[in-house]
């Protein structure tokens, strides 16, 4: 909309002079997060053979190494030695 676009042109008409300060092609980001913003890691409910990770928006790629290991260890050995249990997909604050 105009009231989100308008602040950021002015700031690059300011910043940038002589650079037309209005997108030639936008979109929305559009991004979930859990009600205690943690990620969740975990097996899915119905499919034993299936690891999930979701709940990324807008901080997980600082994490990718470690979820990473975390979803291969549940992967290849059903569980992690990481301390992931608060990733849980049955955690309280999910319920």
């Amino acid at each position: 909309s105009a009231a989100d676009r308008d602040p950021i042109a002015r700031f690059l008409a300011d910043s940038l002079p002589g650079v037309n300060p209005f997108p030639s092609k936008h979109s929305v980001c559009m991004y979930t997060v859990t009600p205690d913003r943690h990620f969740v890691v975990d097996h899915h409910p119905e499919y034993a053979n299936v690891v999930m990770g979701v709940g990324f928006s807008g901080h997980g790629f600082k994490f990718t190494t470690v979820l990473g290991e975390a979803m291969a260890d549940l992967s290849l050995n059903g569980r992690s030695d990481l301390p992931i249990e608060f990733l849980s997909l049955h955690r309280a604050t999910l319920k």
